[in-house]
């Protein structure tokens, strides 16, 4: 009798001490769901803050880089609009490396603007860092290297990660 008493206490014992265990395994799932969910938004609302930016950089970077392509053709087609944008937006959204891109892009404009190879290749830098800006603010490799770019299997599984509420 005194050996039954003890094996209903602990499997009592035991039975709560499990019930406790699957409580707290289920406490730490829903911390960490809600954990997951809030970074998520979180950075869902990062992007959306920075879009008008982000969206802003890029236009601004499509024209530049098609004023600078259209200078190389005919370095007086588009001269005004060139200087108009490096005076005034470009400071807006560009980086260090876009900048210095601009800057030697000008120079050659100013100083050698019949060398057509020398301006093609500084046009091509103002591309170059343009788009390697780019990838670094929209955070998109492929920007870098088109070869990279996201498969669509891999798009999904990216988008699937992402909770919109």
């Amino acid at each position: 009798m005194e050996l039954f008493k003890i094996i209903s206490v602990l499997s009592g014992a035991v039975s709560f001490l499990w019930g406790v265990w699957i409580w707290r395994v289920a406490q730490k799932d829903k911390i960490d769901f809600t954990r997951t969910e809030a970074e998520n938004k979180f950075e869902l609302r990062k992007f959306e803050l920075t879009k008008p930016f982000l969206e802003k950089q890029l236009s601004i970077y499509t024209e530049l880089v098609s004023i600078c392509a259209s200078l190389v053709i005919d370095t007086n087609s588009r001269k005004d609009e060139f200087w108009k944008i490096y005076w005034g937006q470009l400071s807006l959204v560009d980086n260090a490396d876009v900048s210095s891109a601009v800057v030697s892009f000008g120079q050659a404009l100013e100083y050698t603007p019949d060398d057509k190879s020398e301006l093609k290749q500084r046009a091509m830098l103002v591309a170059n860092a343009c788009r390697k800006s780019l990838s670094t603010s929209w955070g998109i490799e492929g920007w870098v290297d088109p070869d990279i770019a996201l498969r669509p299997n891999e798009l999904m599984q990216t988008s699937n990660n992402i909770s919109i509420d």
